[in-house]
C-alpha cells in the first residue's frame, strides 16, 4: 500500500513539474516560485515515506522463523508469490521515482528563476519607458514655451526695445542649444536603450515582445521623431 500510495503522488508531481509555466509579471513569477517551493518541501516529507518503506522492506527480508523442525523466510516456500526480489524491486522504483523528481525540480527551478529574472529586466524597461514619456513631455513643454515666445509680436518703436527683442531670442537660441545637447539627446539616448536592450537567457525579451505590453519600439522611436518634428517648427 505504501508503495502504491507513493506512486501515485510521484505520478502527481511527476505531471506538474513537468509542465512549463510561463509568468506576465514580477507578481506572478514569484507565485509560481513559491508553489515549486511548497512541492519541493513536500518531496522532502515523502522521502519519510519511502525511509519508512524501506524499514518494512528490511524488517520483512529479515524476518525468520526458525525452530528445530523447520525455518521459514519470504519466498522460501514454492507457494510464496512474493520475495525479497520483489520488495527490492518496490524500492528501487521508488528511488528511482526520487531521483527523477529531484532532476526535474531542479529544471523546473532553473527555468521559473529564468522567467522571474526576465520579467525583472522587463519592469526595468517599464520604467525607463515611462521616464522617456516624462522625458518627452518636459521638451514638449518647452517647445510650447517657446512657440508662445517666439510668436509673441511686440511693437518696437526704438532702438532699446529692438536690442532687448534680439536678446530675448539670442538667449533662447542659448536655450535651444543647451536643450538639443541635454535633454533632447538623453531622451534619444534612453530610447535607443530600451530598443536595443535584450534579455537572452532560457527565454528572451525585447521591448513590446510581449502580448501583455502597450508600449511598442515604434512608439518610442515615434518620441524622437516628434521631437524632430518640433525643432523643425522652432527654426
Amino acid at each position: 500500500k505504501q508503495h502504491a500510495a507513493l506512486t501515485r503522488w510521484g505520478d502527481l508531481q511527476r505531471v506538474y513539474l513537468n509542465e512549463k509555466e510561463v509568468a506576465d509579471g514580477v507578481a506572478q513569477a514569484k507565485v509560481l516560485l513559491g508553489v515549486l517551493g511548497a512541492c519541493a518541501e513536500d518531496v522532502r516529507k515523502s522521502r519519510d515515506e519511502k525511509s519508512a518503506l524501506e524499514a518494512l522492506g528490511k524488517k520483512i527480508k529479515d524476518a525468520k522463523y526458525e525452530s528445530e523442525l523447520s525455518t521459514y523466510t519470504l519466498g522460501s516456500a514454492a507457494s510464496d508469490k512474493a520475495t525479497p526480489a520483489d520488495i527490492d524491486s518496490r524500492e528501487a522504483s521508488i528511488g528511482a521515482l526520487f531521483d527523477e523528481l529531484t532532476t526535474l525540480h531542479a529544471t523546473k527551478q532553473a527555468q521559473l528563476e529564468d522567467e522571474l529574472a526576465r520579467e525583472m529586466f522587463r519592469d526595468e524597461l517599464r520604467v525607463k519607458d515611462v521616464i522617456s514619456r516624462g522625458m518627452l513631455a518636459a521638451v514638449v513643454a518647452w517647445g510650447e514655451e517657446s512657440k508662445a515666445l517666439l510668436n509673441a509680436r511686440e511693437e518696437i518703436d526704438d532702438i532699446p526695445k529692438a536690442n532687448t527683442t534680439i536678446s530675448i531670442v539670442a538667449g533662447w537660441r542659448r536655450d535651444k542649444q543647451t536643450t538639443t545637447e541635454t535633454a533632447v539627446a538623453a531622451l534619444r539616448s534612453l530610447g535607443n536603450e530600451i530598443i536595443s536592450a535584450k534579455y537572452d537567457a532560457l527565454s528572451t525579451y525585447t521591448f513590446g515582445a510581449s502580448a501583455s505590453d502597450t508600449t511598442t519600439p515604434a512608439d518610442v522611436t515615434q518620441r524622437a521623431d516628434d521631437v524632430d518634428t518640433l525643432l523643425g517648427e522652432l527654426d
